[in-house]
């Protein structure tokens, strides 16, 4: 493999690839365009083929409109466990402690095990 020619500007590339690419291109071209760069036939249809990868990966559909922004934070168990006991000692009941957590965590599925002896520290939400 060669050294890539910085000396052929994007330009030139877009109109070598829009050459090699067109269904109308005639015989020759390509060793035409080859001279004319100072490249090798190889090297004129490995841009042809940049450009089809280009192409591809720009026209790929996505989704549409403006993409939300995903914002992950991660928690400490020992700070939840923390955080129940300052509510719990700010006065709130356990209930209400427990909507805190599913609030604070988005997620109401399995927030707290809740046992007879002691229903927060067997805290099962996901945390890191």
């Amino acid at each position: 493999m060669g050294i890539r020619r910085d000396d052929i500007t994007v330009e030139q590339r877009i109109q070598i690839a829009m050459t090699v690419l067109s269904p109308e291109r005639s015989y020759g071209e390509v060793t035409r365009l080859a001279a004319e760069y100072n490249l090798s036939r190889t090297s004129i249809y490995a841009i042809g083929n940049q450009a089809v990868q280009a192409l591809q990966t720009g026209l790929k559909p996505r989704q549409h409109g403006r993409q939300a922004k995903v914002r992950t934070i991660e928690v400490e168990r020992s700070r939840v466990i923390r955080t129940i006991g300052q509510l719990s000692m700010a006065g709130v009941s356990q209930r209400n402690t427990v909507s805190c957590l599913e609030e604070i965590l988005g997620d109401s599925r399995n927030t707290c095990k809740k046992y007879p002896s002691s229903p927060f520290l067997n805290f099962s939400h996901h945390i890191s």
